[in-house]
């Protein structure tokens, strides 16, 4: 995992231990703010 200062930025790259694109679109229709979210999807 690392920052990019400069853009406020976080890269993750330490794997793909999540509740997958169905519970990341529930989180993403719940959330609060206007912050623009950028994401990659694999199969």
């Amino acid at each position: 995992m690392s920052r990019l200062p400069e853009d406020e930025a976080l890269i993750n790259r330490m794997g793909f231990n999540n509740g997958g694109v169905d519970e990341a679109v529930i989180r993403l229709k719940n959330r609060k703010s206007n912050v623009i979210i950028g994401g990659n999807i694999e199969k």
